[in-house]
């Protein structure tokens, strides 16, 4: 199978040198796409891994006792329910916080 890997520098105009930690390697199985679109497709998908992250630590996303499929699936639609419950209350009274600032760095 052909792949294509495209190797991205971080920016820091701080640093005169890249260290390893300002590289990150994306690989893609469509080899005909464009660099640009690689990174275009990851960074929508960096909002979703965000999202379950969140969801798991704070919104009780597959914290259940049970381990049957139908625990799971109600799982999913709850944490959904909260997160836009959460949401909506946010959008609703500017003064509201979803989360503790102190928090938020």
């Amino acid at each position: 199978m052909k792949v294509k890997l495209v190797f991205c520098r971080g920016v820091n105009p701080d640093k005169k040198k890249a260290g390893k930690h300002d590289w990150a390697l994306f690989l893609s199985t469509d080899a005909s796409l464009s660099d640009e679109k690689i990174l275009e497709i990851y960074a929508l998908r960096w909002g979703i891994e965000v999202y379950f992250k969140e969801a798991k630590q704070h919104l009780g996303f597959l914290s259940e006792q049970s381990r049957h499929y139908s625990a799971y699936i109600a799982s999913i639609h709850l944490t959904g329910l909260r997160f836009c419950l959460l949401l909506h209350a946010k959008q609703n009274d500017e003064n509201s916080k979803v989360c503790d600032s102190s928090v938020v760095k």
